[in-house]
């Protein structure tokens, strides 16, 4: 939705491989992508205080 209006439908694969209207595309590329290690762990900020 797009000032109250639909501007893209379809099945789910299809909307995320290839977003045809500004906006959906746009919203898609703000989504954050999770970084893992080789081992398959997620990677954090190094923690200073930890004790």
């Amino acid at each position: 939705m797009y000032i109250g209006s639909i501007v893209e439908e379809g099945p789910a694969e299809e909307v995320f491989s290839a977003p045809a209207h500004p906006y959906s595309q746009a919203l898609i590329s703000a989504v954050p992508v999770v970084q893992t290690t080789p081992s398959g762990t997620r990677k954090r900020p190094p923690m200073p205080n930890r004790g």
